[in-house]
């Protein structure tokens, strides 16, 4: 089993990137609302470890919630993942759902920095695998699902502001620290339509994708505009946290390199959609990293 359990994460959860994408996500949300706070110089403390940790657990258990979900959807259009093709089995799933809550709920035992913000994002994750209780409804629309299941990124973001909140004592429900978790929760929403937008002629019958409810267009313009979501707001905090000239063009480059390939397709949408999620996820990737480093470089960092 243990070897199945590695099949799967190699091929489909991809634990470096995940955690790569959960340290960058962590401490990007924190040093922005020390630095929105006047704090400097930042600080990294121990906390940083288990929540990351919390972050990739919780990455886990709902994608490993999606292969129930999606068990006879795979089976059709997917045979060649490790589920359907026979290579991993959803009993050894099943059981790897279960360490995994485990591994939650003991880490929150024991370190509880943030057991109440936990507990909202576990409790919404375990809701989102029961389809809200809404399965014939929100499983025969992909626009609906989207709906209901897209503030579980905002919720994870809450959660790193209770990280930080819990240990100063600072507000969390405040406007700022509420607009930073849904900044954040941007790019991820623009990777998620240009995952499953495609091209016409690339449609399957029978799968149903953004593009196939919205048009290739309608939705590579959706995707596109989660992306100038994410830039206005990077703009309308330029006064109080006085970006630097390096970091602004690197945020202006990669939001122009991922504008390009979408409005391609929008122009174009017969040039095909293969470009459209790996576009979207170096926007994420490198606007994070670059603020990151832009806030460390002017404000200094120590750790605690």
């Amino acid at each position: 089993m243990v070897r199945r359990w590695w099949i799967y994460l190699r091929e489909v959860f991809r634990p470096g990137a995940r955690t790569l994408f959960s340290l960058a996500l962590y401490l990007g949300i924190q040093l922005t609302i020390q630095s929105l706070r006047g704090k400097a110089p930042l600080e990294v403390t121990g906390d940083v470890g288990p929540g990351v940790l919390t972050l990739v657990l919780v990455l886990l258990y709902y994608r490993l919630s999606d292969e129930f979900k999606d068990a006879e959807t795979d089976r059709l259009y997917f045979p060649e993942r490790p589920v359907p093709s026979g290579r991993v089995r959803l009993e050894d799933l099943r059981a790897l759902l279960r360490l995994t809550v485990a591994a939650l709920v003991a880490l929150h035992a024991i370190w509880g920095r943030a057991r109440l913000a936990f507990a909202a994002l576990l409790g919404f994750a375990w809701l989102m695998r029961r389809w809200f209780f809404l399965e014939g409804v929100l499983s025969r629309n992909r626009l609906l699902a989207f709906a209901t299941h897209a503030p579980v990124s905002v919720i994870a973001n809450v959660f790193v502001l209770a990280v930080y909140c819990n240990r100063t004592g600072e507000p969390l429900l405040a406007r700022d620290a509420l607009l930073v978790a849904v900044w954040f929760a941007l790019p991820g929403y623009a990777w998620e339509i240009a995952r499953k937008t495609r091209a016409p002629a690339e449609e399957q019958p029978g799968y149903q994708t953004y593009s196939g409810m919205l048009g290739a267009r309608g939705s590579a313009l959706l995707a596109l505009a989660f992306v100038g979501g994410h830039v206005a707001g990077f703009v309308a905090a330029a006064p109080r946290l006085a970006w630097s000239p390096a970091l602004v063009l690197a945020v202006g480059a990669a939001a122009a390199g991922a504008g390009a390939v979408l409005l391609r397709f929008v122009a174009d949408p017969d040039t095909g959609s293969r470009r459209l999620r790996p576009a979207t996820e170096l926007y994420g990737f490198v606007t994070a990293v670059a603020l990151i480093a832009d806030l460390i470089a002017r404000r200094g960092l120590v750790g605690a």
